[in-house]
């Protein structure tokens, strides 16, 4: 394997153990000595084809090598970091000190050192990484490859999450990656449309395993339209429905078509969830419509829906 480059950072919710983190990392340590057991929070690259790829990979405090952890990889938006993510999604942190798992925020490529802002090669977006046909494929199972060599992963419970063009991306995985992971989730995400490069040519998800899905999105989401249709970001872009993304991974996952309804109360309208169930392999697919709201990740501060948490309720219901 290849020498892994690592960086400790320091993040609110454990600071102390990030401080002996920093202090223990000026003694010298041996070659092949690993600190990603430690819990904190790492800067990784590993190379994929010719670019020096990047990911935060987060240990929880309660870490222990003789045990099994859950794998989770948290995808950003475009134009978005893995430090934006490590900024802003703290509830996502929490939420997986919690659980005991071990998160990943990676960054996509940016043509530069890619650690700054950055788009995922997804479905039918986005531009330039998808025009040069970066592997973001390859660089998700060389840090799942890399992280079960360092750590101690369980490898039937690594899980996806990602947002806008992360939740495109969350569509790629599932369809390429379900030999990896046992659920996925995503919001404010779409399974394909038409690229904003191409003279028409439509490209959609074209899934052949089950997997279990979470897909969320906002009625009022103008940069990727719940209707579908030509977004406020990229008028060049066209993005299929959300009801066309959801019908994909129904048929996909072989479940029953009329799905089991409820609605709660978000801040500025209803929410529905709608499960489809007696699936293949039991991979459920869930869908949740969030009345008046626009692009961003769903939260209870913004909508009055906490996106968050019940994406990791939802994929801790699977293993492989």
């Amino acid at each position: 394997m290849e020498k892994q480059r690592l960086e400790p950072r320091i993040t609110g919710s454990i600071a102390l153990l990030f401080l002996l983190l920093l202090i223990s990392s000026a003694c010298v340590k041996k070659p092949n000595e690993s600190t990603l057991h430690t819990p904190g929070v790492y800067d990784v690259s590993i190379k994929v084809d010719t670019m020096t790829r990047w990911f935060k990979a987060i240990i929880p405090p309660n870490y222990d090598h003789s045990n099994k952890h859950p794998l989770l990889l948290a995808f950003h938006g475009g134009n978005l970091s893995m430090g934006y993510m490590l900024n802003n999604r703290e509830d996502l942190i929490q939420r997986c000190e919690d659980e005991n798992w071990i998160l990943v925020f990676p960054n996509g490529a940016d043509f530069d050192d890619n650690r700054g802002a950055a788009a995922w090669n997804a479905i039918h977006c986005c531009n330039p990484v998808r025009q040069h046909n970066v592997d973001d494929i390859g660089f998700i199972r060389k840090i799942v490859d890399t992280l079960s060599v360092e750590l101690n992963i369980d490898a039937g419970r690594i899980y996806a999450i990602g947002g806008s063009n992360g939740g495109m991306l969350i569509h790629r995985i599932a369809v390429e990656l379900p030999d990896i992971f046992a659920a996925v989730a995503e919001n404010q995400g779409t399974a394909g449309g038409i690229p904003s490069d191409s003279s028409g040519t439509r490209i959609v998800a074209n899934p052949s395993r089950p997997i279990p899905i979470l897909l969320i999105h906002g009625m009022d989401d103008s940069n990727v339209r719940f209707y579908g249709g030509y977004s406020s970001g990229n008028p060049k872009r066209y993005d299929i429905s959300f009801d066309e993304s959801v019908s994909i991974w129904v048929n996909n996952n072989g479940c029953k078509t009329e799905a089991d309804t409820s609605i709660v109360n978000g801040l500025n309208g209803r929410v529905f969830i709608l499960d489809y169930k007696e699936c293949t392999d039991n991979a459920a697919v869930r869908a949740i419509v969030i009345e008046n709201k626009g692009h961003g990740w769903p939260s209870l501060e913004k909508s009055g829906f906490d996106g968050t948490n019940a994406s990791v309720d939802f994929l801790k219901e699977y293993s492989k």
